[in-house]
């Protein structure tokens, strides 16, 4: 900023023919406040190309917006899918150009949903058995959610989690701090989250 360069002052998420796309770059990860702009936008995909590896926040950032990740950065890419667990990396090799993003190529589905376990943990015996075959299920158990697919192109993700009534995480998070604001502006302090 010094140099005269401003950052952006909004995020965008694009509708195309394969989905929500957003992106964000650099020291972006760092700011919160950026996970909370996207996460509002709904993308499927961010793309996250850069010098800074981001680590840990990558992966954050999937769990956070409930979105694929896909990360360029100096000497290594990846796909990290919406509860965080990475699908595939490339490394530099020491006699490859260390400074060059590694090329990487998979498929991903993007018929999902990101579910919060605890409400709706009471359905999944009766989803599991009505669809066995038809979805995949990733439990993050420690985060609290879990990954449903659709692996048969004509049953959709969103069909499934409205016949089971399902809530998705991030609405579950937003219904959470909605009633947190609530009950902290009721006592007279202040909630900007």
């Amino acid at each position: 900023m010094d140099a005269g360069i401003s950052p952006a002052n909004e995020t965008v998420v694009i509708d195309t023919s394969v989905g929500r796309l957003g992106a964000l770059i650099c020291y972006d990860l760092n700011f919160m406040e950026v996970f909370k702009a996207l996460r509002g936008q709904r993308p499927d995909i961010i793309f996250f190309p850069s010098m800074f590896r981001g680590g840990l926040r990558a992966r954050y950032l999937a769990l956070e917006c409930a979105c694929y990740v896909v990360v360029s950065n100096q000497g290594s890419s990846q796909l990290i899918n919406p509860v965080g667990r990475v699908l595939n990396k490339a490394d530099a090799r020491q006699e490859s150009f260390p400074m060059l993003p590694q090329y990487l190529e998979e498929t991903i589905n993007l018929n999902y949903g990101v579910y919060h376990l605890d409400d709706n943990m009471r359905v999944m015996k009766k989803l599991r058995n009505k669809y066995a075959g038809r979805i995949r299920f990733e439990n993050a158990q420690a985060e609290a959610v879990f990954l449903l697919e659709s692996l048969d192109p004509k049953l959709s993700i969103e069909r499934v989690a409205k016949e089971f009534k399902l809530e998705a995480s991030l609405d579950y998070y937003d219904r959470a701090r909605a009633r947190a604001k609530a009950l902290l502006n009721h006592r007279g302090t202040t909630y900007d989250r």
